[in-house]
C-alpha cells in the first residue's frame, strides 16, 4: 500500500493513483490499499485511515479520529 503524507497535494495524489491503478490493472492486481496520513494533537501523533478509491478519483474514508 502507499501512504499519502500530510501535505501531499490532491493533484500529487491523483497522479500517484493513476500509475498505481495501471500497475495493478496490468498484474491483475486487486488488492491494493491507500491511507491518509494525519496529525492528532490530542495525543501529539501521526496516524493513518484507509482511502476508498475507486479508480476515477479518491474520497476519505470515515475515520476514527
Amino acid at each position: 500500500g502507499i501512504i499519502f503524507g500530510i501535505e501531499m497535494s490532491e493533484d500529487d495524489k491523483l497522479r500517484i493513483i493513476e500509475i498505481d491503478e495501471r500497475k495493478c490493472r496490468d498484474d491483475k492486481r486487486t488488492d491494493f490499499q491507500f491511507y491518509q496520513a494525519f496529525y492528532s494533537p490530542q495525543d501529539g501523533t501521526i496516524g493513518r485511515y484507509p482511502l476508498t478509491i475507486n479508480f476515477t478519483g479518491l474520497s476519505e474514508a470515515d475515520a476514527d479520529n
